[in-house]
């Protein structure tokens, strides 16, 4: 009996841990999915309040998305199973913006924790905005907001946090100058004992200025201010005429207050009755969603755990593209790694918006015609993204297309302040190409009045000084390899001779990366290598020796030559000449200071 009744408790021992596993379904409305351990009826719940909250969002403020990405919401059943992947000690739930797509991830849901659902929406709400909130703000808005409420035909929001009013009074009061100046890395945004005083302050703060009679009228001006980028306290300090103690003191005064105000908006919170259909989630799916999620992991087992995915299913582009973020995410430029991951991805089927994005403009210098292939699908993906079209823009005229890059830009009907720098820019140089020094005149005239950059108006103004120059400079040429004399010696090497094209018809070729990446140094061209079958032009300059690739003499603009042509021996140049080299970071591995993009003997 004894062998039978071991077998019966290890049946049920094991039959105890399958039951234990998570079950994991997954549920898509028109603008999320979620995946969740919950129950179907919890995760329905979740997913319609989600629908609401985002319909009204758009009704009273309809604001354009300007970070379209699909939204994921992940669920969990319990705070056990949600305690793996908790963000911090504070969090219950947590937004958190992916590669692939933005996440919101929460301990559980349900009906009872819509503020919870309302408050991380608030989150992504202002980020897929474009406003790039200080987190007194950021929390102090999600929190005023989570607690919308529908009251007959309006929505009220501002309801004060029972809560947290009963906290602050029990609680050590934070000084508002530091609550103003924390930020994300900062002990009272992470830490247990210390978050709480930051959550609870930055909530009254905002009610205050955004609510309350005395400070509401000048809210908007000083938000505007506060979106835009300036220091929090200097903000209400100006617009309210008070120093930071003053708003303190307002603050403490407000919160003895015996009612307070809400904002009401007129519209109503939908009533979804769809019943969106339940499915089990892929468990290859639902491995890559967790390991998105997982905290503490190193990169290390990240990338082994990635690695494994992708062995698993070899015909999948999402491990790929993980790893490549993974690579690219430890404060590195991007590498040869990360552009040959991105294009593993791209080729099994990846099309995110965002590793489209970041992958074609990865690859602009080095390949543009991919970069224009890839550029296109995405623009044809988000057709109403501007910036996708000034990015393909360039791409194009980078592979030698000036005029499919000015049809690009047309179909802007125009270029805002904030795209002219670049727009016009890549305007310029196309119509210089396209020898229309009219409109290259009157393009780089623009170029130059919206540059952003020391980079921006360099490029700008040399490409003017080219156009007004009296004697046209050489038109575009080739370097071709000639047989070196029977007398040079054995350390010789090819003469590369400058000549025109036959029948070109004098344009010049324009720095054709994206222009504004492109940076100037100045010294004297005292060697030319041509070893290995690279040509490699060497400056002393300020810094030293520095070596440029010369990759593709159809790409480089040569500018203060006096005939009609330049010869360029292999080996030291005497004499030196003191020049201006514009130049492109170079590829991973080539051993160079850069890739040469213009050469300007007018020193």
């Amino acid at each position: 009996m004894r062998p039978a009744f071991l077998a019966g408790v290890l049946s049920l021992f094991a039959a105890t841990c399958i039951a234990a596993e998570p079950r994991w379904i997954r549920i898509e409305s028109p603008n999320f999915e979620i995946y969740s351990t919950a129950s179907e009826a919890s995760t329905r719940d979740t997913l319609k309040q989600f629908e609401q909250v985002r319909a009204f969002f758009l009704t009273v403020m309809p604001i354009k998305d300007v970070k379209p990405l699909p939204v994921r919401i992940v669920q969990f059943n319990s705070e056990k199973e949600y305690q793996p992947y908790r963000l911090n000690p504070v969090a219950k739930a947590y937004y958190k913006p992916g590669a692939e797509r933005d996440m919101i991830v929460m301990s559980h849901g349900g009906a009872e924790n819509m503020p919870v659902s309302i408050h991380e929406y608030t989150h992504l709400f202002m980020r897929h905005a474009g406003f790039n909130l200080p987190p007194w703000l950021n929390e102090g808005m999600a929190e005023v907001y989570s607690t919308l409420q529908q009251t007959g035909n309006k929505v009220t929001v501002g309801h004060p946090l029972a809560g947290r009013l009963l906290e602050m009074q029990q609680n050590k009061w934070i000084p508002l100058s530091t609550i103003l100046s924390v930020g994300l890395n900062s002990p009272y945004y992470n830490e247990q004992s210390k978050a709480g005083g930051f959550y609870d302050e930055s909530w009254a703060l905002t009610h205050m200025l955004g609510l309350s009679e005395d400070y509401r009228p000048k809210w908007r001006d000083a938000l505007k201010e506060i979106i835009a980028g300036k220091d929090s306290a200097e903000v209400l300090t100006s617009v309210y005429g008070k120093p930071i103690a003053a708003i303190e003191k307002d603050l403490k005064s407000y919160l003895q207050s015996t009612s307070f105000s809400a904002g009401v908006f007129d519209a109503k919170l939908e009533n979804i009755k769809e019943k969106y259909t339940a499915e089990p989630a892929p468990p290859f799916d639902v491995k890559l969603m967790l390991l998105d999620i997982a905290a503490g992991s190193t990169p290390e087992q990240t990338q082994k755990q990635l690695e494994q995915l992708a062995a698993e299913q070899p015909a999948r582009p999402e491990p790929y593209v993980q790893m490549g973020y993974l690579e690219w995410g430890f404060g590195k430029p991007a590498t040869d790694q990360v552009r040959e991951l991105f294009a593993k991805a791209y080729a099994l089927g990846g099309r995110s918006p965002r590793m489209l994005w970041d992958y074609g403009r990865m690859i602009t210098p080095t390949k543009p015609a991919d970069a224009v292939s890839v550029l296109t699908e995405l623009s044809d993906l988000e057709p109403d993204r501007r910036d996708v079209k000034i990015e393909l823009a360039s791409a194009m005229l980078n592979a030698g297309r000036p005029d499919n890059a000015i049809n690009t830009l047309l179909s802007l009907h125009g270029c805002t302040p904030a795209e002219a720098s670049q727009c016009m820019g890549v305007a310029s140089y196309a119509y210089y190409r396209m020898n229309d020094k009219e409109k290259a005149q009157t393009a780089a005239d623009q170029y130059l009045k919206y540059a952003k950059t020391p980079q921006d108006r360099q490029s700008a103004q040399r490409l003017l000084d080219a156009l007004n120059r009296p004697t046209a400079p050489v038109p575009a040429a080739v370097l071709q390899a000639q047989a070196p004399a029977a007398d040079s010696g054995p350390e010789a090497a090819p003469r590369l001779v400058h000549r025109p094209q036959p029948g070109d018809p004098g344009s010049i070729q324009s720095p054709p990366i994206r222009l504004a990446g492109v940076t100037i140094v100045k010294g004297n061209f005292v060697e030319f290598l041509c070893t290995g079958g690279k040509k490699q032009v060497v400056l002393e300059t300020a810094s030293g020796r520095q070596r440029f690739l010369m990759d593709d003499p159809q790409k480089i603009l040569f500018l203060g030559v006096k005939d009609d042509q330049i010869n360029l021996y292999c080996g030291e140049q005497k004499p030196a000449h003191a020049v201006e080299l514009g130049y492109v970071a170079a590829p991973d591995g080539s051993g160079a200071d850069g890739l040469v993009r213009s050469l300007d003997y007018t020193q």
